[in-house]
């Protein structure tokens, strides 16, 4: 991989990237607060959901890669599978602040194009087929750049968990280098995953985010 990409990616994974992950814990809060999920039991959690994240979000964001001009469809398709309100909400304004973010920081004409069309189409801008395709049109490795979903998702979950007390900091680093060797496996079993077969095999994980929004108090917005 050559430097500027690896610059690309690491700006994309930074969190100081404005696309407003940090405000959506994933399912994990409600989980939490439904007694589903406790310090001894996060590290499965979080396996759980990087298999979730790795057979919904990765064939959608590997199928724009590809084909970066099927976002439309793509998305819509997306849309379909995404039934958990809030995380539907949550893709999408990820999604739609990627989109926005990349053609105003990065400023290549083809980001530009892709997210006028997208407002044009009315298209729901999930974040998986998303980043798809602004990855493709940053000309980024797509192994590297799904790698990097998945690295986005794992620390999104663990900085979740650090945040409302289910574990400590340097506990949660602990598990993130602990847990990418899951990620990597899991990686390479998407890509025997085209999107027409991208399922949720853990439907559990989705009963109990679809239980934000009946929370009492939230730290979260999903």
């Amino acid at each position: 991989m050559e430097a500027h990409h690896s610059w690309l990616l690491m700006q994309l994974a930074d969190s100081a990237f404005p696309t407003g992950g940090f405000v959506h814990s994933g399912g994990l809060e409600a989980a939490f607060q439904c007694g589903a999920v406790s310090a001894a039991s996060l590290a499965d959690y979080l396996a759980d959901a990087l298999l979730q994240c790795a057979m919904t979000q990765l064939p959608f964001a590997r199928a724009t890669f590809d084909e970066p001009q099927a976002l439309a469809e793509r998305d819509r398709d997306f849309d379909l599978r995404c039934l958990v309100p809030a995380a539907n909400r949550a893709s999408r304004a990820q999604g739609a602040s990627l989109l926005a973010t990349s053609a105003k920081c990065f400023r290549r004409d083809e980001l530009v194009a892709l997210r006028a069309a997208a407002r044009a189409s009315a298209s729901p801008c999930h974040w998986a087929p998303c980043f798809g395709a602004v990855a493709r049109l940053l000309d980024l490795p797509r192994e590297e750049s799904l790698r990097c979903l998945l690295y986005q998702q794992l620390r999104a979950l663990i900085s979740t968990a650090v945040r409302l007390g289910i574990c400590g900091p340097l506990e949660g680093q602990y598990l993130q280098q602990r847990l990418a060797v899951d990620a990597e496996v899991l990686l390479a079993m998407s890509a025997a995953c085209p999107w027409q077969e991208a399922a949720q095999p853990l439907p559990l994980l989705d009963l109990l985010h679809a239980c934000h929004d009946r929370l009492y108090s939230r730290l979260f917005a999903s």
